[in-house]
């Protein structure tokens, strides 16, 4: 998911956070967001955007 999407409300719950196996998101992502991922064993990759071709 990119930065956006982060601190956002959905209209459907889709599970919880600590039962995902990874997010991918981008370097833009608060720090504070990934650590708090992180700290629930989520592991996070971060890509930049500008290193992949449109």
């Amino acid at each position: 998911m990119d930065h956006a999407k982060f601190a956002k409300t959905a209209t459907h719950a889709y599970g919880t956070v600590a039962d995902y196996e990874a997010v991918i998101t981008d370097t833009a992502t608060p720090e504070t967001e990934i650590a708090a991922l992180r700290s629930l064993g989520v592991p996070v990759e971060t890509v930049d955007p500008g290193d992949h071709p449109q």
